[in-house]
């Protein structure tokens, strides 16, 4: 009875940080509606915001991901479990990608691509444009595997081809906050490696990689921990069956062990979750420095946070 006590007091203590963030930045803005928790309509690209409501408007979050592969798993989960509803926009067209404007938290996840492919130069450049500026902002980032190469990329590390690749579950990590980030079960699938940036504090290891660094209020991993069954039914088809054949694997075997460790990594990934929010976006927001333009963007317009 105790433990369960003590899970909702901090699921109520996080839900008021969330709206005190919130409430701190509209304030700011000038944006006080007098009306705490009042339920209000926002228009997302044509489409109804659905999500926790606090002190006037939606917790929204940015959800940096490729067309074919949006889904943000156990992570998403529970962010919105947290109250976060998600702005969807896809790396292959950034142009279209909303303002940082109103956003709360910005979620890049994995991908096949590199940051070095030439032919991707572009679009690479419009995500770490937008990384450099919620950094600058003091906007909190998570980033998972391309998400977190990407983020070491904009904030002055590197990205580059590792040994050899993970692929697979393993139980490898070393970790400096074992709580949060314990060795395994953790989903890899990887070919790059990062150098982490300059002023980064590395949380958790591998013997090939980083695993885990935090910046700020910008967090990276570079293991899965989003990742369920649906998603590996989708990455070890096609060119990933191929992928894992290479390693000596199967699609069948790496579902089958998916089915056993998601009862495991599953929990893991809500408690890092609750980590991140509760030590590293934190329970108030610092003011934020005006940005004058969003450079992932086709057109001038200013953006103010």
């Amino acid at each position: 009875m105790l433990l369960a006590e003590k899970r909702i007091e901090l699921s109520v203590h996080r839900a008021l940080c969330i709206r005190r963030l919130v409430f701190v930045e509209d304030r700011r803005r000038g944006l006080d509606t007098g009306l705490p928790l009042r339920v209000r309509s926002d228009q997302i690209s044509g489409r109804r915001a659905v999500g926790v409501v606090a002190y006037g408007r939606t917790v929204r979050a940015l959800l940096i991901a490729n067309s074919d592969d949006c889904d943000a798993g156990f992570v998403g989960e529970r962010f919105r479990h947290h109250g976060f509803s998600f702005v969807e926009c896809h790396r292959e067209r950034p142009g279209e990608w909303e303002s940082l404007d109103g956003i709360d938290l910005v979620l890049l996840l994995g991908s096949e691509w590199s940051v070095y492919w030439p032919h991707l130069a572009d679009e690479v450049a419009a995500e770490l444009a937008l990384i450099r500026q919620a950094h600058a902002c003091n906007l909190p980032i998570y980033g998972i595997c391309y998400g977190a190469q990407s983020i070491a990329h904009a904030l002055g590390g590197s990205v580059q081809r590792g040994a050899e690749p993970e692929i697979g579950w393993y139980d490898n990590i070393t970790s400096e906050i074992p709580d949060v980030i314990p060795a395994g079960p953790w989903l890899q699938w990887h070919y790059d490696v990062v150098t982490m940036p300059p002023g980064a504090t590395e949380l958790a290891h591998s013997p090939m990689a980083p695993q885990a660094f935090r910046m700020g209020r910008t967090f990276a991993t570079q293991f899965h921990p989003e990742v369920n069954e649906t998603m590996i039914t989708r990455w070890s088809s096609g060119g990933g069956s191929a992928e894992l054949h290479a390693r000596g694997s199967s699609g069948e075997a790496v579902r089958a062990e998916t089915s056993r460790n998601v009862l495991t990594s599953r929990p893991n990934a809500e408690r890092l979750v609750d980590w991140y929010l509760d030590n590293v976006a934190g329970c108030s927001a610092p003011t934020r420095a005006p940005l004058r333009a969003a450079p992932w963007r086709r057109d001038d317009d200013s953006v103010w946070l």
